[in-house]
C-alpha cells in the first residue's frame, strides 16, 4: 500500500465517524501511527498500546485560565522545546502548564485490553486487513484510558488550551476534549507545512488533515495559504511567526570570503527519492562550477543512507548545526524543508529544486528551479548582484516565516476574542 493511498483510508477512517467516544474522534488521534504498516511497525504498536502508559509528568497551575501542554520532549529536538518554553515566557503568570510522556507500564495492558473490543467496532470504519484494524483498535484503545486516566482531570479550571502539534496523538486527544468541554483551543506550528499529493505524500499531511483546533499560530502566509487551499478559514490561521531562538543566525554580509562549497541539504528519509535527487543536481552543479559540496543530513537520516550515491567533490557529510552550516558555504541546494525557512532568515543564497514533487509552498519564482542547469545560472547571476539576491531572498522568507511583534500577536490569538 502506497503512501496516497494510506492517506485516503485514514481521512475516510476520521470521516466515517465509528471511532468517536465521548466527543473525541479516535481516528485523528491515533492517526499519525497508521502510516507504518510494515511486520516491525505493527509489532511496535502493539507493544508500545499494551506496555507504555501515557503520563502527566509536569503540571504547575497558576491563577489563570490558560493550559500549555507539551508531549514532545523526548524527541529530544531543541527547536521543539523552545516553543513551549518560550510561550510560557510569553504568557507569564497567566499561563499553567503541563508535559506528559510515554512510560513503561504492565497495568496498560489491562486497561488497554478491558476497551479492546469496543475499540474494534469502533475501528470498523478503517478499511484495512485484520491484523492492522487490531493494531489500530489497541492504539485507539490505549487512548480512550489516557482520556479517563491521565488527562480529565489536566483540563479543569481551564478555558484555553495550548498544545503543541495536533499531528501528535496525545496532543490531538487533548485538544479535542478541550473542544468538547468548551474550551477555545490553540496549537503550534513547528515545521513548513505544506499540501501534499501522490507525488510527495507522507505521514507529514497529518500537520494540516489533523489540525483540530480552532486556531492556528503559524509562521507567516505561506502557511495561511496552504491550509486556506485545504479548506481551513484563513481567519482561524494567525501569523506569529516561528517560535524559535535567532540569536545564533545574525544576517551574513552580502559579500563575504568564497569558501568554494555550497552546501546541500536533505530531507528526512521519507523523501529520500527528492534526496537522490538533490545530490545527482549537487554532482552536475559541483561538476559546472567547479566546487565541492557538503551534505547536511536531517537530524533523523544517517549518513550511510546516501554514501554510495557520492562522488570526489563531497566534503563532508553529517548532522551540521544551521548556523556552523551556514558558515561554511557559499550557497545552498534544497528541496522542501523547515530549514529552508531558516536560511531564507539570513538571507544567505538558497536554491531549491523542483523535482516534481516540490510541494505547491515551495514553489516560488526567485527560490525554485526545475534543474541544475538553471540553478548553475541562477547561482552565477546572484554572485553578480549579491545585494539584489539578499533582499530578493529575504523578502521570500518574510512570506514563509513574519515574526513582527511575535509577542503581542501571540498573546492577542490566546487571550483576544474567541472565534
Amino acid at each position: 500500500m502506497n503512501s496516497i493511498s494510506k492517506y485516503k483510508k485514514i481521512r475516510d477512517f476520521k470521516f466515517s465517524g465509528t471511532a468517536v467516544f465521548e466527543g473525541v474522534n479516535y481516528a485523528n488521534v491515533v492517526a499519525i501511527y497508521l502510516y507504518d504498516t510494515s511486520l516491525r511497525g505493527w509489532i511496535k504498536k502493539i507493544v508500545f498500546s499494551l506496555f507504555y502508559t501515557t503520563r502527566v509528568i509536569t503540571h504547575e497551575v497558576a491563577k489563570c485560565h490558560v493550559l500549555l501542554f507539551y508531549s514532545a520532549r523526548h524527541k529530544k529536538r531543541s527547536d521543539y522545546d523552545y516553543i513551549p518554553d518560550r510561550l510560557r515566557e510569553i504568557l507569564g503568570k497567566h499561563c499553567s502548564y503541563a508535559e506528559s510522556e510515554e512510560r513503561f507500564s504492565i497495568v496498560q495492558a489491562w486497561r488497554t485490553l478491558t476497551r479492546f473490543w469496543s475499540s474494534f467496532q469502533g475501528v470498523e470504519g478503517y478499511r484495512v486487513g485484520v491484523l492492522q484494524k487490531i493494531a489500530a483498535a489497541l492504539l485507539v484503545a490505549k487512548y480512550r484510558t489516557t482520556a479517563i486516566h491521565s488527562f480529565r482531570s489536566l483540563l479543569r479550571g481551564s478555558d484555553r488550551l495550548v498544545t503543541f502539534c495536533d499531528a501528535h496523538a496525545p496532543e490531538n486527544l487533548l485538544a479535542q476534549m478541550g473542544n468538547t468541554a468548551g474550551l477555545f483551543t490553540v496549537t503550534n506550528q513547528h515545521g513548513q507545512y505544506r499540501v501534499l499529493d501522490e507525488r510527495n505524500m507522507s505521514s507529514d499531511a497529518e500537520a494540516y488533515s489533523n489540525f483540530v483546533s480552532q486556531r492556528m499560530l503559524c509562521w507567516g502566509k505561506a502557511t495561511q495559504a496552504e491550509f486556506s487551499r485545504y479548506g481551513f478559514p484563513p481567519e482561524n490561521l494567525i501569523v506569529s511567526g516561528w517560535v524559535k531562538d535567532w540569536s545564533r543566525l545574525a544576517l551574513p554580509k552580502a559579500k563575504k570570503i568564497s569558501k568554494s562549497v555550497f552546501g546541500v541539504m536533505l530531507n528526512a528519509d521519507s523523501a529520500k527519492e527528492s534526496n537522490l535527487e538533490l545530490i545527482a543536481a549537487a554532482r552536475a552543479i559541483a561538476q559546472e562550477l567547479g566546487l565541492q559540496y557538503l551534505i547536511r543530513l536531517h537530524p533523523w537520516s544517517s549518513p550511510k543512507e546516501y554514501l554510495e550515491y557520492l562522488d570526489g567533490r563531497l566534503q563532508g557529510i553529517g548532522h551540521f548545526d544551521i548556523a556552523a552550516y551556514l558558515n561554511d558555504v557559499d550557497f545552498s541546494l534544497a528541496h522542501m524543508s523547515g530549514a529552508v525557512v531558516e536560511v531564507l532568515y539570513t538571507g544567505s543564497p538558497i536554491y531549491l529544486l523542483n523535482d516534481g514533487r516540490l510541494a505547491q509552498a515551495f514553489q516560488v519564482d526567485g527560490l525554485s528551479y526545475p534543474d541544475s542547469c538553471s540553478i548553475v545560472t541562477a547561482v552565477k547571476v546572484d554572485q553578480l548582484m549579491p545585494i539584489a539576491a539578499q533582499r530578493r531572498l529575504l523578502n521570500i522568507g518574510q512570506w514563509y516565516n513574519d515574526d513582527r511583534d511575535q509577542a503581542a500577536r501571540i498573546r492577542k490569538a490566546i487571550f483576544g476574542e474567541m472565534a
